[in-house]
């Protein structure tokens, strides 16, 4: 059942995992060029997915209109972590996850709109204004002028939820028409889509990350942190929200991410010593209700033709 509770449940985990990985992400991002940060995680990543695959016979092998999709997911995928790791060098790392994952939500939903015509109903834009709402008091916006933004990590930030926001949409266009596909009775599901990601992006990366000063850290902390990036963050959370986007749809998916920066402050708390003030306690329980409104039924998305399939759209 695409609703059920133990998959929620599941999913919600997965949000918790991304949380965490913000904070991750800030202490390897120093310890070694962001290519090579960048190839490791989704090199061991998709290693890590492959067994998977394997196991549950999903297909493998992808035709050439899904290729499209897969291939553009992945290079999605490589900008959106250069963002990630670059801005977290030069940016408000703290606020980092707060920014992004409050803004991937109405960033899909938009793209959907636009691009792919669905319909947003009225429920939702409430959940989407809730979604701003939380991010606002976990942000504290009203002690930051314009210039917030105008700094150069909070741009990659910015550069990271549009990414994704086409990342989730990519998945959810592979899913359905790979579901069509008739040269195989099995259709490649997410984990192919997220397989094929993973691929791509570590390819598009190896190029620069082999020219690197040191493409092999010997720093044991370095593995550790990239264990985490790549098996659990990639190989369990990300793979549960590719399926999530063939189960749900991107748009509704992506309202889970609102979960994150919940997470990521209660890490902060416990990890980092940083009691959490009114306000980011009063956007966490925003951002959960805005979850809630937004998991309530959506109009369906409109189906695409192989026409439009066939010109990029």
């Amino acid at each position: 059942m695409n609703n059920s509770p133990a998959f929620i449940a599941v999913l919600i985990m997965a949000m918790i995992v991304w949380g965490v990985s913000w904070p991750v992400g800030k202490m390897i991002s120093s310890l070694g060029d962001t290519s090579v940060i960048v190839f490791w995680r989704f090199a061991l990543g998709a290693i890590g997915i492959l067994p998977v695959l394997l196991w549950q016979k999903h297909r493998i092998a992808i035709f050439r209109k899904e290729q499209v999709y897969a291939g553009l997911g992945g290079l999605l995928l490589a900008l959106y972590n250069w963002f990630f790791f670059e801005g977290l060098l030069d940016g408000f790392p703290g606020k980092a996850g707060v920014l992004v994952t409050t803004l991937n939500p109405p960033l899909t939903f938009l793209v959907a709109a636009v691009f792919f015509r669905q319909n947003i109903a009225r429920h939702q834009y409430t959940g989407l204004a809730l979604g701003l709402l939380a991010g606002v008091l976990l942000l504290e916006l009203w002690r930051y002028d314009a210039s917030f933004f105008a700094k150069g990590g909070n741009l990659f930030f910015l550069g990271c939820s549009l990414c994704w926001a086409f990342v989730s949409l990519a998945g959810q266009q592979f899913t359905r028409l790979s579901s069509r596909s008739k040269k195989d009775q099995r259709s490649a599901t997410a984990l192919t889509f997220t397989f094929w990601t993973f691929v791509v992006c570590a390819l598009v990366t190896l190029p620069v990350a082999i020219t690197a000063k040191t493409f092999i850290p010997h720093d044991t902390q370095f593995w550790i942190l990239i264990f985490f990036l790549s098996i659990i963050t990639n190989s369990f959370a990300t793979m549960v929200y590719f399926v999530a986007t063939q189960k749900l749809g991107a748009s509704l998916a992506s309202a889970f991410i609102f979960l994150v920066p919940v997470s990521n402050v209660i890490v902060s708390w416990f990890w980092l010593n940083e009691t959490p003030l009114w306000n980011t306690i009063a956007g966490g329980c925003i951002a959960v209700l805005s979850v809630w409104i937004l998991k309530k039924k959506s109009p369906e998305m409109p189906k695409i033709t192989e026409r439009q399939i066939g010109a990029g759209v």
